[in-house]
Parts: structure tokens; sequence; C-alpha cells
């Protein structure tokens, strides 16, 4: 039932945002994100990851315009597809590292994103990676987080 109102939702926004782009696309990106996060937490890896990349680009088009208001999201799907390439069944730690590593320092940027660092470190906890020799190794020292 979640993912039919998750997809309604998506189509309402995506109606919304062809007539009023500025106010519903953050909208439409919100809602393939949280889509994505539902379809990966039921094992439909291959939705999961087109429902991501959709929200990824749409939030990085908004933070070119808008960065301090828009990086935050930028960040938080940049880790939720590191995590989904964790989880895929083709796990990839290349591809999942490489996120991570372009969300930490936006992450810096925007230091009150502690939910998102804990979630980046966690991650590299469990590709078995020591979150500060990762963050020292990639020069992004100014995202720091936590346990």
């Amino acid at each position: 039932a979640a993912i039919t109102s998750f997809t309604e939702a998506r189509t309402i926004h995506r109606e919304l945002a062809t007539k009023n782009p500025d106010f519903y696309l953050p909208d439409v990106a919100m809602t393939l994100n949280n889509l994505g996060t539902l379809q990966s937490d039921t094992n439909d890896y291959v939705a999961a990851l087109a429902s991501y990349t959709e929200a990824l680009t749409i939030r990085r088009e908004l933070a070119v315009r808008n960065p301090d208001v828009y990086l935050p999201d930028v960040a938080g799907s940049l880790i939720n597809m590191a995590w989904w390439y964790y989880k895929a069944p083709q796990a990839n730690q290349q591809q999942s590292l490489a996120l991570v590593t372009e969300a930490l320092p936006l992450m810096k940027k925007v230091p009150y994103l502690q939910n998102y660092i804990d979630s980046a470190y966690n991650l590299l906890r469990a590709w078995k990676i020591e979150p500060e020799e990762f963050v020292k190794q990639v020069g992004t020292s100014g995202a720091s987080g936590g346990e």
C-alpha cells in the first residue's frame, strides 16, 4: 500500500511540477527519494536505483540555483544511493564509496547534517572502513561525525 501511495504522490507532484516547477520540483525529488528507500527496503533494487537517480538529478539541478537550500538534499540522496550500492545484490563498494566521497564535502558546507554524517560513517563501518581514516584519505576533514 505504501508503494502505491508514493507512486500516486509521485504522479501528482510531477503533474503539478509541469505547471509550477519552482514550487513543486522539490516535492517530486523528495517523493522519488522516499519511494526509492521503500523500494530498496522491499528489495526492488532496479526500481529503487531509478528513483534515487532521478531524485539526485533533480536535486543537483535545484542546488545549482540555490545551494544553501538544496545541498542538504543532494547529500541525503548521495548517502541513500551509497547505501543502495551496499545493499544491492551486486554490491559495489567502489561506487558506494565514490558517492560517500562526493557527499562528505557537501556536509562540510552544511554542518548541521549530523544525521547524514552519521549515516555515511555507519556505511563506511559496514564496509569495514574506519571513517576517520577514510575522511583523512579523501581530504574532507571538515565533515566530522559520529558514532
